[in-house]
């Protein structure tokens, strides 16, 4: 077996820390596909599926190995994605190789600043279409809020214009041309953003190289304690309203992410986990988030890490932003008060 079959048989695990789950086995696990989005919002069914050494998206027909996955998740050209591949899985016994794949041509610097500037012109753009539109203001956020935290909107009849000017392709999200909605854009980092569909009220997880936790510099902060929560929506609320550091998870799901990142970089802060109200159809309480949270709490003190559970049961509303919606003058006294309880 070669050197590079060796590398392939690694795709599980860069697909388990840089692609969202979404359904399939064990042995053949199922994610949101980068290509097409499959499996996210309107797309119910996951078609993605990694295989031992090789991926194939069922929806779109995309199919390839692990060099073909990092360059797009990553952004990367062949060589490029070759490199980063052997930075993660290799040795360092190839090391003269590297740094000759390392000496990236002046042509694909160009490239990679004008994907930057792509992204910095859509973000404007979309920050725009969200200062002229309804739906962040109806959220609770301030003008100065929506500028600061670059939230943005991208209208239903402008889908169109963006795939013909190919910034959909540019963007990774050409799916949305065939999906037209009114999205939601809520940025992580320059090259990676959530987006909302606002008329099926259901998020598409932007799974990019630097999407982590959801303004994880808060861990880092002063203070002797940092709120973690599911939503990113719920994240901006308790940081503009309450003023208060927090934490993102972006999904139950994303707990390890959280793990991953204090392993990297441990916190001296207390974190007060914050779980959702949800309710299922028949109006009892969703166990299933309730014990990811409870889980997560178990995982962190196991860490040696002081974690703690906020007990918001008796609240009437699914979430803070809900709450901070209802009721904005008793908010910032509940959140106050749930973080001295703890």
């Amino acid at each position: 077996m070669t050197d590079f079959e060796k590398y392939k048989e690694n795709i599980m695990d860069y697909a388990s820390k840089n692609l969202q789950k979404k359904g399939g086995s064990r042995i053949k696990p199922k994610y949101i596909c980068p290509f097409c989005g499959s499996g996210s919002g309107p797309h119910k069914t996951a078609a993605f599926t990694i295989y031992p050494t090789s991926f194939n998206c069922f929806s779109c027909g995309k199919s390839g190995d692990l060099f073909d996955l990092v360059g797009e998740v990553e952004h990367l050209d062949k060589a490029a994605a070759i490199h980063r591949v052997k930075e993660l899985y290799g040795d360092g016994t190839d090391m003269d190789e590297q740094k000759t794949i390392q000496a990236k041509p002046k042509a694909q610097i160009q490239s990679q600043n004008d994907y930057k500037e792509t992204y910095a012109a859509f973000y404007q753009w979309a920050t725009e279409n969200a200062l002229k539109g309804k739906y962040w203001q109806g959220r609770g956020f301030s003008i100065e809020d929506i500028k600061k935290y670059k939230l943005g909107e991208i209208p239903k009849d402008s889908i169109k214009a963006l795939a013909d000017k190919k910034t959909l392709a540019k963007l990774r999200i050409t799916y949305i041309n065939y999906h037209p909605s009114n999205y939601g854009v809520i940025p992580y980092g320059p090259t990676s953003f959530t987006l909302r569909d606002l008329d099926q009220k259901a998020y598409i997880k932007q799974q990019k190289s630097d999407t982590g936790i959801f303004h994880s510099e808060n861990l880092y902060t002063d203070g002797p304690y940092c709120l973690v929560v599911e939503g990113e929506v719920d994240t901006l609320t308790i940081e503009t309203a309450a003023d208060l550091p927090c934490v993102g998870l972006g999904c139950k799901g994303n707990g390890q992410k959280l793990l991953d990142q204090l392993a990297l970089k441990p916190t001296k802060k207390a974190l007060f986990l914050l779980p959702d109200n949800d309710r299922l159809a028949n109006g009892e309480p969703d166990k299933e988030k309730m014990q990811a949270m409870t889980n997560l709490c178990d995982d962190l003190k196991a860490k040696g890490i002081n974690a703690v559970i906020l007990n918001n049961t008796n609240w009437k509303y699914k979430d803070p932003n809900e709450y901070y919606q209802e009721k904005p003058d008793s908010f910032v006294e509940a959140m106050t008060k749930l973080c001295d309880q703890a």
